[in-house]
């Protein structure tokens, strides 16, 4: 039985069959056009394993639910090939379920905004309904703070009202044969709060734009070889007063937006089977779907995006961009920014909540629904590899720092989402909460020379804060400022040291056979609202030796490259070496444990350390005064 969403063209990959196999069997075994009976299936079989697809339901039951067999599914999986702004007419198969997540970080300096790096996360879904109709869902968050100044102005969004939530459906309306050419139809309708403040000295105007626009989409698509390139002639109808977050500025001849007509487009090329460089625009040609901050009236500008695509598995991608245009999906992608451009990045998996998802691999080695275990790393929370799928991990710590927590889970095979808490005693240093996601990259367990992951956070810090931020120890104390617990759904405050801060981190570990495990961890922290678009770069680097039986030693040291100081001695901020040192015990085999392959072990960590915390962006920092923290943590898997 042929699998029902396979493409046609696409063929079915195998492991142990090859064309040179196939001919010393045919040597033997005579196969007759227009297939063999099972008869003649199980006469081969006994001279060569070929590994065929499925042949009847019975095989179908027999295959574990978290191993489907490789010559079930085809590698190229066609829904990690989509661009990331404009569509394309390439389908999802029926039952096809893809899950994004999307951030631009804008650096707005300027802008009138301030001298701050801003972030444009979007969330989003697709479902191949059938094999022809599509369905796409997208909530997509634009900076409150911007777009900043606007002619003699300072335009910001009204809080609470800078999201957009995107509908799209997409309906084949032909395709060529053999499926090199492709037209669609594209509708999608955004909605959501368009509330907006204008603002000078002693002059402030706020009002509200239109809270739905809808767009349609036309796009053509041909496909050669490792080429594809698709052209979409595409109108908006923006209202008058404001292009989505846009808005039309209280002045004189301010122009307007209304419908925009334009020619959207794409082009990719396929390197390798892991890696796609891309890129895709949209050029109007009538109405306006930006502004001219100098003149502060309406304009035109080309949205595009552009960027390079890794395949870290068959149903998980990244990818890493460039972008002006302010979100991915629907009438919102056709607006842009004149001036700045974003950096981006994109994930992009097919969870197994979805049936129709099994039927395409998770891997590229064969080892289907198998997973490695978690590595063993420092007592930062996101150094080393990913957590198994379906699997948690629980960090606790605690002493004189405060209390430390993280919370992670293997979502799926490379991808693992988190959320973590530093909660800081004292009044100089900053608590922070937040979000995390790592993708694995490279996997040692699977013959890669190391295990290499990309990890993002995302975080909310508390009231002290201020003080890191204005370069004050004081700052918090002079304004009389309460002490709260940092939540990262809280409105962000510049007055009040609640800010947000991101990070980008390359963890790499390596474990040799005796037990000993080397890390390194360059690691990029950006904040909110800062005059220095990455507040503080360094890395960590640490060793776990093994030492007497389920006893070991940890050590960690690192620094921070940039100049602005990572910690405070005396009032103001200074450089100085991050270190932590431990005595790890692991109480397996004392408490009976069983040992999951796919899990690891729990274990208990009695640390000193100068650091502030143990998230991303605490490892990098130093307590205040430098001073020495002792405490204990426990890692366990479950």
């Amino acid at each position: 039985m042929t699998p029902c969403c396979l493409d046609e063209d696409q063929p079915i990959a195998t492991e142990n069959s090859s064309k040179t196999d196939i001919e010393e069997v045919s040597e033997d075994k005579t196969l007759e056009t227009g297939g063999s009976s099972n008869t003649d299936i199980e006469e081969i079989s006994e001279d060569k394993t070929l590994e065929t697809e499925v042949s009847n339901t019975t095989d179908i039951e027999q295959l574990s639910e978290d191993k489907p067999l490789e010559a079930e599914v085809s590698r190229n999986v066609p829904a990690m090939n989509m661009f990331l702004g404009q569509p394309t007419a390439k389908h999802l198969s029926a039952g096809d379920v893809i899950l994004s997540f999307t951030n631009r970080f804008f650096s707005e300096s300027g802008s009138g905004v301030g001298e701050e790096t801003s972030a444009y996360p979007n969330l989003g879904f697709s479902w191949g309904i059938t094999d022809d109709l599509e369905l796409s869902f997208e909530g997509q968050i634009v900076d409150s703070g911007g777009p900043g100044r606007q002619g003699p102005f300072r335009a910001t969004r009204k809080s609470q009202a800078n999201t957009d939530f995107a509908l799209e459906v997409k309906q084949r309306l032909w395709q060529y044969y053999d499926q090199t050419l492709s037209w669609s139809g594209v509708f999608s309708i955004s909605a959501g709060e368009r509330g907006f403040r204008f603002f000078r000295e002693g002059e402030t105007f706020r009002g509200e734009g239109g809270r739905v626009t809808p767009a349609l989409q036309f796009p053509f698509t041909a496909i050669l070889d490792n080429w594809e390139l698709t052209l979409s002639p595409t109108v908006a109808f923006f209202n008058q007063g404001n292009a989505i977050h846009l808005h039309r500025a209280p002045i004189e001849n301010p122009g307007s937006f209304g419908t925009t007509f334009g020619l959207a487009g794409g082009v990719s090329y396929s390197i390798n089977p892991r890696l796609t460089i891309w890129g895709d625009a949209f050029v109007p040609a009538t109405g306006n779907n930006s502004i001219n901050r100098d003149s502060g009236r309406t304009a035109k500008a080309i949205a595009y995006n552009g960027g390079l695509r890794y395949k870290v598995n068959p149903r998980l991608s990244v990818d890493v961009f460039g972008s002006n245009a302010l979100g991915s999906v629907g009438p919102l992608s056709l607006t842009a920014d004149r001036e700045l451009t974003a950096f981006g990045t994109k994930v992009t998996f097919m969870p197994n909540w979805f049936e129709g998802n099994l039927r395409y691999p998770d891997s590229y080695s064969g080892d289907f629904g198998i997973d490695s275990p978690v590595t063993e790393d420092g007592l930062n929370f996101f150094d080393g590899g990913t957590v198994p799928m379906n699997r948690f991990l629980l960090d606790l710590k605690g002493g004189s720092q405060g209390f430390l927590s993280a919370f992670r889970y293997g979502l799926f095979k490379d991808l693992e989402l988190g959320v973590f808490l530093d909660y800081i005693r004292g009044r100089v240093d900053e608590s922070e909460q937040g979000l995390s996601a790592k993708l694995r990259l490279l996997n040692q367990e699977q013959g890669d020379p190391v295990t290499g992951s990309l990890g993002i956070t995302v975080g909310m810090t508390n009231e002290p804060f201020i003080n890191f931020f204005t370069d004050n120890s004081n700052e918090f104390f002079e304004r009389g400022l309460p002490k709260s617990v940092p939540w990262i759904a809280d409105e962000d405050s510049l007055e009040t040291g609640k800010l947000l801060i991101a990070t980008v981190s390359i963890p790499l570990h390596y474990k040799f056979e005796q037990g000993l495990a080397l890390w390194f961890t360059p690691t990029i922290g950006y904040v909110q609202r800062s005059a220095n678009d990455i507040e503080l770069a360094g890395f960590n680097v640490g060793t776990s030796v093994p030492v007497i039986g389920d006893w070991s030693l940890v050590g960690e040291v690192g620094a921070n490259l940039t100049e602005n100081g990572n910690g405070f001695r005396g009032a103001f901020r200074r450089d100085s070496i991050p270190w932590t040192f431990a005595v790890r015990w692991n109480p397996a085999n004392f408490l009976g444990y069983s040992i999951d392959d796919q899990l690891g072990y729990p274990y208990l960590d009695l640390y000193i350390t100068n650091r502030v915390g143990f998230s991303s962006w605490q490892q990098l920092r130093v307590r205040n005064q430098n001073r020495t923290a002792v405490g204990v943590g426990l890692r366990f898997p479950f």
